[in-house]
């Protein structure tokens, strides 16, 4: 089931001028019309581990882990995984749908580091303090141990 942001950018995506454009028509011709008999296999492939993707996020409301015991879950978020080192080969319109993942990110482990120091700042000029390992409440038992890690390296 696409989401509303896929769903925008099936009706209102336009090629950047001379940058893979057949390829990203292509592309975009099918997942618009659902017809992908004449994508060569490997994009049909994407097509169909992208919409596993977008199905898993839609129905879960999280990101695939790695580590699940579901195979397909892992097997999900490995393919997700591979598309981030794989961004050379990726077509513009690959790039743009996998952006409307809600989960999905170019750089976890960055974007992680910043939404926690993001936290810890909220944490600090809201409460006057730092965070707490022992705290009883488990979003500043979160915060004071993602900080204490920081501060042991």
């Amino acid at each position: 089931m696409p989401t509303n942001r896929h769903e925008q950018l099936r009706h209102s995506w336009q090629p950047e001028p001379e940058a893979d454009t057949e390829r990203s028509a292509r592309l975009h011709n099918a997942d618009l019309t659902g017809n992908n008999d004449h994508l060569p296999t490997r994009d049909r492939n994407w097509l169909a581990r992208f919409t596993a993707a977008e199905n898993f996020s839609h129905t879960h409301n999280k990101p695939p882990k790695e580590k699940s015991d579901d195979p397909e879950e892992a097997s999900t978020a490995n393919w997700l995984r591979r598309q981030r080192s794989s961004l050379d080969r990726l077509c513009l319109y690959q790039i743009d749908l996998l952006n409307t993942l809600p989960a999905f990110e170019w750089e976890p482990r960055y974007d992680r580091t910043a939404l926690m120091r993001q936290q810890l700042e909220a944490f600090i000029t809201r409460e006057g303090r730092s965070p707490r390992r022992r705290s009883d409440d488990r979003e500043e038992r979160s915060i004071a141990r993602w900080r204490g890690a920081r501060l042991d390296r």
